[in-house]
């Protein structure tokens, strides 16, 4: 095994629209941590609009930083204090970074703090993400890979593997609702990558699903490929969507995705008008500013109403099982075609994954 180098390359971001290639001093580990050489990265949909042309800014770091937040890797070196882990272990990386004496105070590597004052201090300890060659990470944040199941028995590639914790952000909203095999579930919007990611995840479970969005096409290609996943092409009409929602069963459980966008997400009002009574309703998506519901639906359906962020390491450890079980595909098993790019070539692999941000597609930054 090659020893541990000097330095490696990072995709660094100097200030907003100020990005380069540099080479980054390599950092031993101290107790509690592991660093992770990065073998393929997902790149962000919105890394070209926050990154380059600065808008819609995150507060992540003070500058300089590396971006990125979805990756798997292999242990490069450890603190010496773990007891499972080890070099040369194929790992994906959890990207949600948690207190380790507070559980609520947490934020996203490679991504933003904005959660609570806190939240700075750990983007601080872990300032750089996975835009990178090697990557710090917290040792409880490395979850081991079965690879000769994912590789030699199910043929997967490495690039295919990051696409594990979009789906966690799919299984912590599941799994909040307490979605079950039989049940039926109304999905919306559907056709992004994470929505479309838990259309997938919820079949393979066992419910049944209302895929709906505006996109027929993309809504077609989930319903042909995955079983029990039913497309309901959006009107914006209120009631014509909230009966269309209906028409495979009564919905158990609605599951919003509606993105950052300043659009009044008329579907919202659709479900909570279809699911049954005493139904539940999480939202994990992130539309700007105030969103309108129909308060007296809910309170005289008794309907039970959960917001949801992010994931628990149980449910990345559920959506591995899931994985290495055969029940979950993943990459072209699973719909996706993903294009690889070398991390000196960044700025076309931003261009590309803004171009191709819906779901069936993703980006990635591979390495050697």
């Amino acid at each position: 095994m090659a020893s541990t180098p000097q330095e490696y390359k990072a995709l660094v971001v100097e200030s907003k629209g100020n990005l380069s290639i540099k080479d980054v001093p390599f950092t031993a580990p101290k107790r509690g941590d592991v660093v992770v050489r990065v073998l393929a990265s997902y790149v962000n949909p919105n890394s070209q609009e926050v990154l380059v042309d600065g808008a819609n800014f995150l507060p992540g770091s003070d500058f300089p930083f590396v971006w990125g937040c979805q990756a798997v890797g292999r242990v490069e070196a450890t603190g010496g204090d773990e007891v499972h882990v080890k070099k040369g272990d194929l790992v994906v990386l959890d990207n949600l970074l948690r207190a380790r004496d507070i559980e609520e105070v947490s934020a996203i590597q490679g991504l933003f703090y904005k959660f609570a004052p806190q939240s700075k201090k750990l983007m601080e300890m872990y300032e750089d993400g996975f835009y990178a060659q090697y990557a710090q990470v917290p040792l409880e944040n490395v979850h081991v890979l079965n690879e000769n199941k994912l590789f030699n028995q199910y043929g997967y590639k490495m690039e295919d593997l990051p696409q594990l914790t979009r789906f966690a952000v799919g299984m912590g909203g599941l799994n909040r609702v307490q979605i079950k095999p039989g049940d039926t579930v109304v999905i919306a919007p559907s056709t992004g990558k994470f929505s479309g990611d838990i259309v997938h995840l919820a079949s393979a479970m066992g419910a049944t699903v209302i895929a709906a969005s505006r996109n027929k096409a993309i809504l077609d290609k989930l319903a042909k490929i995955f079983p029990r996943v039913h497309a309901l092409q959006l009107t914006g009409d209120i009631q014509k969507d909230a009966d269309g929602m209906q028409q495979w069963g009564v919905p158990d459980a609605f599951l919003d995705f509606t993105p950052q966008m300043p659009s009044i997400p008329r579907h919202l009002t659709s479900a909570i008008q279809a699911v049954k009574p005493r139904g539940r309703v999480c939202l994990l998506g992130a539309p700007q500013g105030n969103v309108e519901i129909p308060y007296a639906f809910i309170m005289f359906k008794n309907l039970e109403f959960y917001f949801n962020f992010m994931y628990t390491r149980e449910d990345l450890q559920q959506v591995v099982r899931l994985a290495e079980s055969g029940v979950l595909t993943l990459g072209s098993k699973a719909g996706q075609e993903i294009a690889t790019y070398n991390l000196n070539d960044w700025e076309d692999a931003f261009k590309f994954s803004a171009e191709h941000a819906t779901w069936g597609n993703s980006t990635a930054f591979t390495f050697e």
